[in-house]
């Protein structure tokens, strides 16, 4: 799997919504985390591009 380069997280609900694209475009990340899930992965996420 390629390193997602841009990520957009939904913070509207309690469950958020993750979706994560590489340099081509191509969705490499997708799906639902909890609060403390988000903690975990983009402590360990390398730099990327955050919006919305």
């Amino acid at each position: 799997m390629e390193a997602a380069v841009v990520i957009s997280l939904d913070l509207a609900n309690s469950v958020f919504r993750v979706h994560g694209v590489d340099a081509a475009g191509k969705v490499v990340v997708q799906g639902h985390l909890t609060a403390w899930a988000v903690v975990i992965v983009f402590r360990e996420a390398a730099f990327v591009l955050f919006g919305n």
